[in-house]
């Protein structure tokens, strides 16, 4: 029987064809699974986008060029040029068990931190300011960046979401006092 797919469902070259819808007598044909759905990687981010995650993220730009005008790459020009460019990474440092387990538990008093690189800290917190359910971590925020340290449910390390408003080398600094920070927390 012949491949009745059309061949825009398999973009990838290479990738094995479906088998074929099957005939029976039932009112609905039987259908065998079709491969799951193709993951991408952002190339400005480098992000993975999962299938339907890129459908809901067009829908979404094109929901935003419709009420704005605007694409959302003339939006994010528009932040940067009040706000400034923004400098995002996420890190992983090692962290045994016992470790992530404290640190799902560490609150803003035992981490203890009054500077950021180089900048006060404004406020740190355990929950999500919305709903005021815990998010299984910390973060930390200062008026020039912030980070936010969690333990992995699936590997042994911690994960250190940071980002800077002012640069690269900023950035670094936030991620590096985070670590020393949360290291610091392992040991007392």
């Amino acid at each position: 029987m012949e491949n009745e797919f059309p061949p825009q469902l398999f973009p990838h070259p290479g990738e094995p064809d479906p088998a074929p819808v099957l005939a029976t007598t039932a009112t609905a044909p039987v259908v065998p699974a079709l491969p799951a759905p193709p993951v991408y990687r952002d190339r400005k981010t480098g992000l993975l986008i999962f299938g339907i995650a890129q459908i809901i993220l067009g829908l979404l730009a094109a929901e935003m060029t419709a009420q704005t005008k605007s694409d959302p790459s003339q939006l994010f020009d528009t932040l940067t040029a009040e706000l400034g460019m923004p400098f995002y990474e996420r890190t992983d440092a090692p962290a045994t068990p016992a470790q992530k387990t404290l640190l799902k538990a560490l609150s803003p008093d035992k981490l203890a931190m009054t500077e950021l690189a180089g900048d006060p800290v404004r406020a740190a917190f355990t929950a999500a300011p919305g709903n005021g359910q815990s998010f299984g971590g910390i973060k930390v925020v200062t008026d020039s960046g912030w980070f936010a340290a969690r333990p992995s449910g699936t590997e042994d390390v911690y994960k250190i979401y940071a980002e800077s408003f002012r640069s690269q080398g900023h950035l670094r600094q936030i991620q590096d006092d985070a670590q020393h920070a949360i290291d610091a927390a392992f040991k007392s």
